[in-house]
């Protein structure tokens, strides 16, 4: 069983995913045939061989989610980064031997093994979502420490720097090196994620990390004048005091039967928030584990969203989660031949190698703030019809996401505040 540490503040069982992600909304484009004023979004404009790695990486989002919820403490929040994840496998992948490679390729859902074309069409979404808009600080931060008492090898090496844009220094004092990876965490995160608290030592072959940063201001921000104390009803049963902010939005806005969708623009819709409130009486982690991204597409994407003046009442909060992840990787096939690192990495007393991922979120009136780290290492407006009110006072899914490509950087599940 997984366990995390989490925190956050609402009313019922709720599931947020945060996540980046280039998910096409057909049914509600943010242009101006919508309600955004402010002119069409800019957007990420991918080959059709980069759109099958992009959408592999939207199969695997909902899949990773599956998986963690499936292993995770019951009545603890989730929030993981499919992006980050993708990309620590597939910096992962440049070491690994041809069986490992092909399971990496099976877990991120892509057609081949082939590294060199994962990995330019990795760098070119780098080089897009942080440039996407200035309206947002959105960052992707890699650094690469390898041990100088190994050989490691240059074929790991150069395509992490290269493609990745890791910066890599050896180490050959553990000290040293865990005040390094802090700082650095801190740094790249803006203080949201002050420290890793890792375990390293003189045996630590590698440590690499990908950090990821986002904040962003709602498109129609909420007026702190309007806030007020409420309640929010966690999965366990038990009520929190919260505070909840309030608006009437021109939003996007989807409701089946299953569950409620708002999508809560930064910007002029670069980037998203969708937030998925589980109908009253429904379980958000069976809802979860019954979406997949088809099912998503189809039920809330693909025409079903529409602009409406929607009555927002949804918790300010904050949330942190810290997650082994290395044994979801492994219960979604993940083989263990690392042989493409260094010199003497054929199994015989090398340990295991562990995948983790801390992840923080913060939401008020002005917008969100959101970070994930992953890290692995190695030992030995117009006028629109009205919608319900839009009440988050239960558990519920948001997903933190670029709009035009598909790739999800962050995704949560809310139960407790």
């Amino acid at each position: 069983m997984l366990t995390g540490n989490f925190g956050i503040f609402m009313k019922h069982d709720v599931l947020i995913f945060a996540v980046m992600t280039a998910v096409i909304v057909s049914g509600c484009s943010s242009d101006g045939d919508g309600g955004n004023d402010g002119g069409k979004p800019n957007e990420i404009a991918v080959t059709p061989e980069q759109k099958v790695v992009v959408e592999s990486y939207a199969d695997f989002s909902f899949d990773l989610l599956d998986e963690v919820v499936g292993m995770a403490e019951d009545g603890k929040n989730i929030i993981i980064s499919p992006w980050g994840a993708a990309n620590i496998l597939s910096m992962l992948a440049n070491g690994a031997d041809a069986d490992t490679r092909a399971s990496i390729a099976d877990i991120l859902e892509l057609e081949s093994a082939d590294i060199e074309a994962v990995n330019s069409t990795n760098k070119y979404l780098y080089d897009n979502l942080s440039s996407l808009t200035s309206k947002v600080q959105m960052s992707d931060s890699r650094a690469l420490w390898t041990n100088a008492g190994y050989r490691i090898f240059d074929s790991f090496i150069s395509p992490i720097e290269d493609y990745y844009y890791a910066v890599h220094k050896d180490f050959s004092n553990p000290v040293q090196l865990k005040r390094d990876i802090d700082d650095w965490a801190k740094s790249k995160s803006n203080g949201l994620i002050p420290a890793l608290d890792v375990e390293v030592d003189n045996n630590t072959v590698f440590f690499l990390a990908d950090m990821i940063y986002f904040k962003g201001m709602w498109r129609e921000k909420f007026d702190r004048k309007d806030s007020k104390p409420g309640k929010f009803n966690n999965a366990d049963g038990s009520v929190s005091d919260v505070t909840m902010m309030n608006n009437e939005l021109t939003a996007c806005f989807s409701s089946t039967d299953e569950y409620d969708c708002l999508k809560l623009d930064f910007a002029k819709g670069e980037y998203s928030m969708l937030v998925v409130l589980p109908a009253a009486g429904t379980d958000v982690r069976s809802l979860t584990r019954n979406l997949d991204v088809d099912d998503f597409d189809t039920s809330v994407a693909a025409g079903k969203f529409g602009w409406y003046e929607v009555p927002v009442t949804m918790p300010r909060f904050e949330a942190d989660c810290k997650l082994n992840i290395d044994e979801v990787f492994a219960a979604m096939g993940l083989k263990s031949g690392w042989t493409g690192i260094a010199e003497g990495l054929n199994g015989a007393g090398i340990g295991a190698l562990y995948i983790y991922q801390a992840s923080r979120i913060a939401v008020d009136e002005e917008g969100a703030t959101a970070a994930t780290v992953t890290y692995t290492g190695m030992d030995t407006a117009v006028m629109f019809p009205h919608a319900e009110p839009f009440v988050v006072d239960r558990p519920f899914i948001y997903l933190l996401r670029e709009n035009s490509t598909g790739v999800m950087l962050q995704m949560g599940v809310i139960e407790r505040l």
